[in-house]
């Protein structure tokens, strides 16, 4: 095989972006994977992550995990929510223009009505 032929992925020192999303604590940074996480939304200053197992304090904003997760399904719902799609079980009629999106869990998120039709053209519903 020559050099040429090699791909860039088996390459030693290749870098890739791994599905773990870094978060850090007081003594540790712990690596959560993104299909553990359920939603994201915001706090005062601060994000929170949701898993199934439990919520993460994040100093990011929400503009920039929405920017991280978003090549892993992850949806701006609502300007204080970033949803995983993977985790959406249905989509309730709240009221006649609003809609909430039913995690996994049954957990609850709002989806606004400005962002219901970028949603149902990602999912053609």
């Amino acid at each position: 095989m020559t050099a040429a032929t090699v791909s860039s992925s088996t390459r030693p020192g290749t870098q890739y972006a791994p599905s773990v999303l870094p978060i850090r604590g007081d003594e540790e940074i712990r690596l959560v994977p993104v299909s553990d996480i359920l939603f994201c939304t915001r706090t005062g200053d601060h994000a929170i992550v949701v898993t199934g197992v439990g919520e993460f304090r994040m100093s990011k904003t929400l503009d920039a995990l929405e920017a991280r997760l978003a090549p892993y399904g992850f949806f701006r719902a609502h300007r204080a929510y970033v949803v995983n799609l993977l985790q959406v079980r249905s989509i309730t009629v709240w009221t006649r223009n609003a809609y909430t999106l039913v995690l996994h869990g049954n957990q609850e998120v709002p989806l606004s009505k400005h962002r219901v039709g970028v949603l149902r053209e990602m999912l053609g519903w």
